[in-house]
């Protein structure tokens, strides 16, 4: 029987698990990975680079004084154009020294962040430490989108390639430039931390940016085969992952922190995390860490208590950046209650600067892609070469560097009336990575000069009209493909956000999945023979019709595409992580010039990119647009 969608992700995170750290045996064999680390890591952030340290454009918003403390309210921006983030400096009153050791302190999941975890920024103040602590995007005045697919809502981004974690990532680097730019913070001592989707965010930052010297994470870190194989990432926020299309392990990125000092805080009754998540984590990121030769500085603290603060987890904390920050033992810091009000706390009170452009982040981070439509083949070769590179490097890297082989068995062939379209008929098994697809494939009694592959994604409604028509005058072979996770083996359209999710965090979704299946089918084949010297089409309807359109531009042996309601952008279907950061639909179209498109859609004006190149080519007649697929394919099979 095949296993679900779900576990097939589940193995995929196993055996990226397995597989990291593959040919890291010395320091300069890791110190060689590391810039392609650090760069696949930001991709996986949905960046395009880091972004420059620039002037944060702090604007001061009030300040506050009490006992053992002062502040200033603050804003600044978070390194996109007009998008603010929102936070508090507490300083010690009075300062120890012209430059002190300063902590960043980022906020866990709640509505009001600054107004729940300020009692840790006094704290911080009180001890000796210049404390700045900062809202996410979406907490008290932020207009930011924090929640989506763990709300069931904004499946496009998946194919735009944005996680919140990638959005907080720019909020914490807005609030690193502030707190490093301050004349009273010594820029070489400069910690970060934080509890939830805080010590998420902390040890995100410090992955990515060397200026962080320390950092001390409490109940954040997730572990991606623990993460997926447990469920626990239905519980957890979209903010407490990156999307994966290098399909790294979470240890992977983590070790970039080497050797700077890593401490791990974790509580044995946490709901988010499962016994031995945290204790695989650590160990995984202390095999660089001894290549450095101080494995100490990676720590992982477990201890007694649900997912929150306990006494001690603070202690530890407060000790970790005594030592690695401070260089000596602060004054004992009491962590108290509440001593702040909403009112108190508030930057914008609830007037957020004009424009402020956090609610459309995701967009800015994915502008809409364009390219100048070639004016001949040569020009139109060398722009689907650039693509190619770019979509097999960054979207299909599961596609291109999969190791799963097809498994194919023959069930039955049936021999029908020799007056119907298809006399012989063969049906086989496959297996691919555990999951079963199916294939069919229906034989004319003439000698096929062509063959049309019909990926079927949910129903048989096409296979049943297709295999009753006498395609191309009865010399068309039908080829009919259930894929994975399709057909009676589909999986439930409810959960799909969910689904998308997990596929998410391993660099795949089922059209990615789909189009692996076609790319082991055609390779049976060609080892079989069984398409020597015929036309090859590729047909889908839906999500299946994406599969076979991104198939075909991989593989120049298919002959043409023909698709029924595909989307016509990936914003609102045919999901493939990151796509949206290389290409949409409309170009992935035209690249298939000079070969032979069939939509079957009502949208008239869809596909005007493509159409206007092979009009500009002179080969208009290889597009064919209809509203009726039997004509789409009479056109194309009657040639």
């Amino acid at each position: 029987m095949s296993i679900t969608l779900l576990e097939y992700f589940a193995d995929r995170a196993d055996a990226i698990h397995a597989d990291a750290f593959r040919g890291i045996r010395t320091l300069a064999d890791w110190q060689r990975q590391r810039a392609v680390l650090h760069r696949q890591y930001l991709h996986s952030l949905g960046l395009e680079r880091m972004p420059e340290s620039v002037d944060p454009g702090t604007r001061d918003h009030g300040s506050l004084r009490g006992d053992g403390y002062t502040a200033r309210k603050v804003s600044f921006r978070l390194g996109a154009p007009d998008c603010w983030g929102s936070g508090i400096v507490f300083y010690p009153d009075p300062l120890p020294a012209p430059r002190n050791p300063a902590v960043l302190y980022l906020c866990g999941h709640s509505n009001f962040g600054i107004v729940e975890y300020h009692p840790h920024a006094l704290m911080w103040a009180r001890r000796g430490y210049v404390c700045l602590i900062i809202d996410t995007i979406r907490q008290t005045d932020n207009p930011g989108m924090h929640h989506a697919l763990s709300r069931n809502a904004r499946s496009e981004l998946v194919s735009m390639g944005y996680t919140a974690a990638g959005g907080e990532f720019l909020n914490c680097l807005g609030g690193l430039n502030v707190l490093c730019s301050l004349p009273e913070v010594d820029p070489a001592r400069v910690g970060a931390t934080g509890l939830s989707g805080g010590g998420a965010h902390c040890f995100f930052l410090a992955i990515a940016d060397e200026r962080v010297a320390a950092v001390a994470s409490s109940c954040g870190v997730a572990n991606l085969p623990y993460t997926l194989r447990n469920r626990n990432f239905t519980s957890n926020c979209d903010c407490m992952y990156w999307f994966n299309p290098y399909q790294r392990d979470t240890a992977e990125f983590g070790a970039l922190i080497a050797p700077r000092p890593l401490l791990l805080a974790h509580a044995n009754g946490d709901y988010l995390f499962t016994p031995g998540e945290n204790a695989d984590l650590a160990d995984g990121m202390r095999r660089v860490y001894d290549l450095y030769g101080c494995a100490d500085k990676c720590r992982l603290f477990m201890f007694d208590g649900p997912h929150s603060y306990q006494p001690v987890s603070v202690q530890a904390i407060n000790d970790w950046f005594d030592r690695h920050l401070a260089g000596r033992t602060m004054p004992r810091g009491e962590l108290r209650g509440p001593e702040l009000g909403e009112r108190q706390c508030s930057i914008f009170n609830g007037d957020h600067p004009v424009p402020d452009r956090l609610d459309i982040l995701p967009e800015l981070l994915t502008p809409p892609r364009s390219f100048p439509i070639p004016d001949t083949l040569e020009e139109l070769a060398a722009l689907k070469r650039r693509v190619m590179a770019a979509l097999e490097e960054r979207v299909f890297h599961d596609v291109v560097a999969s190791t799963e082989k097809l498994a194919l068995e023959q069930i039955h062939e049936w021999r029908l009336s020799p007056s119907g379209p298809y006399p012989v008929t063969t049906k086989f098994r496959g297996t691919l990575g555990g999951m079963e697809l199916w294939i069919t494939r229906h034989q004319p009694a003439a000698d096929a000069k062509d063959v049309l592959v019909y990926v079927c994604e949910r129903d048989e409604d096409d296979v049943t009209a297709l295999s009753s028509l006498p395609l191309g005058g009865g010399r068309v072979e039908l080829v009919t493909v259930e894929p994975r996770a399709a057909g009676l083996n589909a999986y439930n359209r409810a959960w799909e956000t969910n689904l998308l999710k997990a596929g998410l965090y391993v660099g795949v979704s089922p059209v990615t999945l789909w189009i692996k299946d076609l790319k082991e089918l055609f390779a049976h084949f060609a080892a079989t023979g069984a398409f020597a010297g015929k036309n090859v089409y590729l047909y889908g309807a839906r999500d299946a019709g994406t599969a076979a359109l991104y198939y075909a531009l991989m593989d120049d042996s298919v002959s043409g595409v023909i698709i029924r309601d595909i989307h016509h952008t990936h914003r609102v279907g045919g999901y493939i992580p990151g796509i949206l950061k290389v290409l949409d639909v409309e170009q992935a179209l035209g690249l298939l010039a000079p070969r032979v498109i069939g939509l079957d859609t009502h949208e008239w004006e869809f596909g005007f990119w493509a159409y206007r190149l092979y009009d500009r080519l002179g080969i208009g007649d290889r597009f064919v647009h209809t509203h009726a697929m039997a004509h789409t394919l009479g056109r194309i099979f009657e040639r």
